[in-house]
């Protein structure tokens, strides 16, 4: 049970990363390439390809972020269990 605590908060800070560059770096690339006026990662794009926050808190996009945790988790999980397994068929 602890292999899934930890893969999961390691799941939880790799996709928040990813999430906080895509708001910091890409959307905002992107705002300003379209000829917007970027107010911020929590106000978002005016005018221009019309990014906001809004889009990111919809209940659709929270359900996609958490199944992307979650397999990320499981993919950890399922990783440590075929490296545990691994190492103790050689040892």
């Amino acid at each position: 049970m602890n292999k899934w605590f930890i893969s999961l908060a390691i799941s939880l800070v790799i996709s928040f990363l990813g999430l906080a560059y895509f708001v910091n770096f890409t959307a905002q690339d992107g705002c300003l390439d379209s000829g917007g006026l970027w107010l911020g990662a929590l106000d978002g794009c005016d005018g221009g390809n019309g990014y906001s926050i809004q889009h990111l808190v919809s209940p659709l996009a929270i359900a996609i972020f958490l199944a992307i945790v979650l397999g990320i988790s499981s993919a950890l999980v399922q990783l440590y269990s075929i490296l545990f397994k691994l190492h103790n068929t050689e040892t």
